[in-house]
C-alpha cells in the first residue's frame, strides 16, 4: 500500500473517530473522581480462579510496559498491587497474580491519570491497582496438568506432556511467604521437515524425523516481612535448570532415509537469582526504597547437521551475570508535585566459547573466544506535576556512564543522556488526550560478541569486535475515552527513530557479523474501542475491533537501497464480538483478524510473505452450578511465502539465481472441553482438540524457468487430549 493511500486512510479514520466520540458521550457513566472500583462479585459471572483473571477481565484494560534492561534501571507497568508495582527484579506482576486466589482481592481499581494523587502512575494515563485483602488466608495449591497428541504414527506429530506445580502462601505473625515450584517433562516425536537451503547448494532437503525430549525443574521462594515504622523488605530467590535434546528417530529404509539429512542438538541451562527490596516511609509523603539483584545463568549447547558424508557440527558455551542497586527517593512536596530520584549502579558480565567443525576439522572464526564485562552507572529525576486541574506534566531525565570492555579492547568511559516528558490534558472526566516524547539508548545484546552458526546454510556469524548501543526518539500523541462499566476508544499517532540499529552484515559469502547500520523510521496510527450495547438493553453483547496501520523506511544494510522496517507490518486489525454470561448461562464471541508483512532481507536472500485473514469462535454452556461445556472453534488459514536466492551476497541490479516458494494450508479444527468445579476449591478440565490437517508445498526453480522441483509434506489431523487438575485451600 502506497503512502498517499495510508495518509487518505488515516485521515477518514479519525474523522470517523471524533463523529463517534462524540455519540459515545452521551451514554458516558461518571465515575468517583475518575477512580472506578470493581468489586469481586462484578467478575464471577466469568468464574475466576486467580487474581489475574480478575485483572484480564477489566474492562478497556491493555497491559503496557517498558523494560529497563539489565541491572535495575527499573521496569514501568501499569498493573499495580495495593498502590505499589513489584520490585524491579524476582517474581514478576503475572506470576504474583496467578498465584493469588481472587478470594483474596478486596477490589480493583481503574485509576484515570491526576485522579489519585498518592498513586504513582508510572508515565501511563490508566492503571489497574489490585488491591489485595491485608490479612490474606493461607493458600496451598497443586496443579497438574498432562496432555497427549497425535496418533501414534511416525508421520504424525506426536507430543506428550507432564506438568505438576505446588505452591504455598501463607503467615508467619504479620510476615507473609510463598514458595512455588514444580516441573515439567515433554517427549515430541516430528515427521520429517524441511529445511533452509544452501545457497550453495540449491538442492531441496529433507530433514530426517526427529523425537526431543524437554525437562524443566523450578522453584521460586519469596517472602514479605513487614518492619517497623510501616517499613517493608521483600526477598526474592528462583532457581531454574532445564536440559533438552533432540535426536533422528531411527532409521526403518525407505526411498526418504536415503535423501534425507539429520540433525541432532542437546543443551543445558541452569539460571539462578536473588533480589531484594527494602522500603521505608518517611512521614505521609515521602519514601526510601533500596533493591539490589544478583543472577547467574549458563548455557551450554551442541548441535550437528550431517548431509551425506558431509559433517558440520558446533559447541556452544555461555555464562553471564549480574549485580546491580538501586536507590530510589520520593517526595510529595505538595499536593500538586512529586519528585523522584534514582541512583543505580551495575556490573554486568558475558563469556562464551565457540567451535566450528567441518567433518572434524576446526574452523576459524573472530569471536570464537569472548568476554564482555559492563559498568553501568546513572541518576536520574523525575517530577509529576498537577499543573492545573485538568492538566498533568510529567518529565524523567536521567545522566550517567557505562564502559564496555571486551577481549579486544575497551569502549572507555562513555557518558550518555535520556529521558521523556509527557502532557495530559483532561478533556473531561475519564478522557485524556496525552503527549508523550522519550529518547532512549539501549542495551546491547551480549551475545553478539560470541561468534555463533547455521549449520543448514553452512553462514557463520562473527563475533562483534564493538557496537554502539542503540538509540531511538518516539514521539506519541493519543486519545483515550471510557464510557459506561465496559466502553472504551482509543486512537493514537505515533513517530519511532531507532538509530544505529544493530543488523547482520556480511564479510565475505558465507561470514557474517553484527554492525551497527543506518537509522529505521516507523509512523503509525492505531485505534481500538470496545462498545457495550448498553443503550439498546443489550448490556452483556460487547463489539470489539481495532486497526494499526504503518509506515516505515530504512536503508539495507547490504545493497544501500531504501526499503521498508521488515519487522513493521503495514496493516494489522481484527474485528469480533462477545456475549457475556450476566445472569444467565450461556457466553459465546468471534474474532476476525488480519496482518500483512513487509518483505525480510538477509545476506543472500530475500522473502515475501502473505497469509490470509483467520477467524475463531467460542461458545460457553454452564449446563448446572459449577459444571460447564466449551467448544471453540478456528478457521483455516493459508500462507504463501518466496523466497529469492542469490548465489553471493546481494547487490544492487542483481538478478537472483533460483527461486523457492512454500504455500502452507491449515485446515479448521474444533476442540470441546469439560469443566467441573466440585466446589469453589477444585477444579478439573478435560479436552479434546481435532488438531487441523497440514499441507506443505515447497517448489524450487531457476530464476526465469518455468518449469520447477516440488515436494509436499502432508500431517493428518492429529488429536490432542488434555486432562487439567487443579485444587487449593485456604
Amino acid at each position: 500500500m502506497n503512502c498517499f493511500l495510508r495518509n487518505r486512510i488515516v485521515l477518514f479514520l479519525i474523522f470517523c473517530l471524533l463523529t463517534v466520540s462524540e455519540a459515545f458521550a452521551q451514554v458516558d457513566n461518571i465515575g468517583n473522581e475518575g477512580v472506578r472500583i470493581f468489586e469481586p462479585i462484578y467478575y464471577i459471572e466469568f468464574d475466576p480462579v486467580t487474581a489475574l483473571d480478575l485483572v484480564n477481565r477489566t474492562p478497556g484494560f491493555n497491559l503496557q510496559s517498558q523494560s529497563g534492561g539489565r541491572g535495575l534501571s527499573g521496569v514501568r507497568s501499569n498493573i499495580l498491587i495495593n498502590g505499589e508495582r513489584p520490585p524491579p527484579k524476582g517474581q514478576s506482576i503475572w506470576q504474583q497474580l496467578s498465584d493469588t486466589p481472587y478470594t483474596n482481592v478486596t477490589h480493583i481499581e481503574l485509576i484515570d491519570t491526576g485522579a489519585a494523587l498518592d498513586i504513582d502512575m508510572q508515565g501511563y494515563t490508566q492503571v489497574v491497582n489490585v488491591i489485595l485483602d491485608v490479612d490474606r488466608t493461607n493458600f496451598y495449591e497443586l496443579s497438574t496438568d498432562y496432555s497427549k497428541e497425535g496418533s501414534g504414527e511416525i508421520n504424525q506429530r506426536n507430543e506428550r506432556a507432564l506438568q505438576l506445580d505446588a505452591t504455598a502462601s501463607f503467615s508467619l505473625g504479620k510476615h507473609e511467604f510463598k514458595l512455588n515450584g514444580g516441573k515439567e517433562d515433554r517427549s515430541n516425536k516430528s515427521p520429517a521437515d524441511f529445511i533452509s537451503i544452501n545457497p550453495g547448494n540449491p538442492e531441496l532437503r529433507l530433514s530426517s524425523p526427529d523425537e526431543s525430549e524437554r525437562d524443566n525443574q523450578f522453584l521460586d521462594l519469596s517472602s514479605i516481612f513487614n518492619l517497623n515504622n510501616k517499613s517493608m523488605l521483600s526477598m526474592n530467590a528462583q532457581f531454574y535448570r532445564e536440559t533438552n535434546f533432540s535426536a533422528p528417530i531411527a532409521s526403518s529404509g525407505g526411498q526418504d532415509a536415503l535423501s534425507s539429512v539429520r540433525r541432532t542438538s542437546t543443551g543445558d541451562v541452569e539460571r539462578q537469582e536473588f533480589s531484594a527490596e527494602y522500603r521505608r516511609p518517611f512521614g505521609a509523603r515521602s519514601e526510601m526504597m533500596l533493591a539490589v539483584v544478583d543472577s547467574r545463568d549458563i548455557n551450554e549447547s551442541r548441535s550437528s547437521f550431517l548431509e551425506e558424508d558431509s559433517l558440520l557440527s558446533s559447541v556452544r558455551s555461555r555464562e553471564s551475570g549480574e549485580s546491580a542497586a538501586r536507590l530510589l527517593l520520593s517526595n510529595r512536596i505538595t499536593d500538586k508535585i512529586t519528585l523522584r530520584s534514582t541512583l543505580s549502579t551495575a556490573f554486568n558480565y558475558f563469556e562464551g566459547t565457540f567451535q566450528s567443525f567441518n567433518n572434524g576439522s576446526l574452523l576459524d572464526l573472530d569471536g570464537s573466544d569472548s568476554r564482555v564485562e559492563e559498568d553501568r552507572h546513572s541518576l536520574q529525576v523525575e517530577a509529576d506535576w498537577n499543573w492545573r486541574d485538568n492538566w498533568i506534566l510529567r518529565g524523567a531525565i536521567s545522566g550517567g556512564a557505562y564502559t564496555i570492555n571486551t577481549q579486544e579492547l575497551s569502549s572507555g568511559a562513555q557518558s550518555e543522556t535520556k529521558g521523556r516528558g509527557s502532557v495530559v490534558y483532561r478533556l473531561k472526566e475519564r478522557t485524556t488526550i496525552t503527549y508523550e516524547s522519550r529518547y532512549e539508548v539501549g542495551q546491547l545484546s551480549f551475545n553478539q560478541f560470541l561468534a555463533s552458526s547455521n549449520l543448514s546454510s553452512d553462514v557463520l556469524q562473527a563475533g562483534a569486535g564493538s557496537l554502539l548501543p542503540e538509540r531511538q526518539w518516539n514521539h506519541s500523541i493519543s486519545y483515550d475515552q471510557r464510557f459506561g462499566d465496559r466502553g472504551v476508544l482509543k486512537f493514537g499517532l505515533s513517530h519511532q527513530n531507532v538509530q544505529n540499529p544493530v543488523r547482520s552484515v556480511p564479510l565475505s559469502d558465507t561470514r557474517v557479523v553484527s554492525q551497527n547500520t543506518s537509522p529505521e523510521k516507523i509512523n503509525r496510527f492505531n485505534v481500538s474501542f470496545e462498545y457495550p450495547f448498553t443503550r439498546f438493553g443489550l448490556e452483556s453483547l460487547v463489539l470489539n475491533t481495532g486497526v494499526t496501520i504503518t509506515d516505515s523506511e530504512t536503508i539495507d544494510p547490504v545493497t544501500a537501497i531504501k526499503r521498508e522496517v521488515p519487522w513493521a507490518a503495514p496493516i494489522q486489525w481484527s474485528l469480533g464480538m462477545r456475549k457475556n454470561p450476566g445472569q444467565g448461562k450461556w457466553t459465546w464471541g468471534f474474532n476476525v483478524f488480519n496482518r500483512t508483512f513487509n518483505d525480510n532481507y538477509s545476506v543472500r536472500s530475500f522473502r515475501e510473505r502473505d497469509r490470509s485473514y483467520e477467524w475463531r469462535m467460542f461458545a460457553d454452556w454452564e449446563i448446572i452450578s459449577l459444571f460447564k461445556l466449551s467448544a471453540r472453534i478456528e478457521g483455516p488459514r493459508t500462507e504463501r511465502n518466496v523466497i529469492s536466492f542469490f548465489s553471493s551476497i546481494r547487490q544492487a541490479g542483481i538478478d537472483p539465481s533460483f527461486i523457492s516458494g512454500t504455500n502452507s494450508k491449515r485446515d479448521s479444527s474444533a476442540s470441546f472441553s469439560v469443566e467441573w468445579r466440585r466446589t469453589r476449591n477444585l477444579e478439573v478440565i478435560a479436552s479434546i482438540n481435532t488438531r487441523p490437517r497440514f499441507q506443505n508445498e515447497q517448489f524450487l526453480r531457476a530464476f526465469g524457468e518455468t518449469t520447477s522441483s516440488m515436494q509436499t509434506r502432508e500431517i493428518a489431523q492429529t488429536p490432542r487430549f488434555q486432562i487439567q487438575f487443579r485444587f487449593y485451600t485456604q
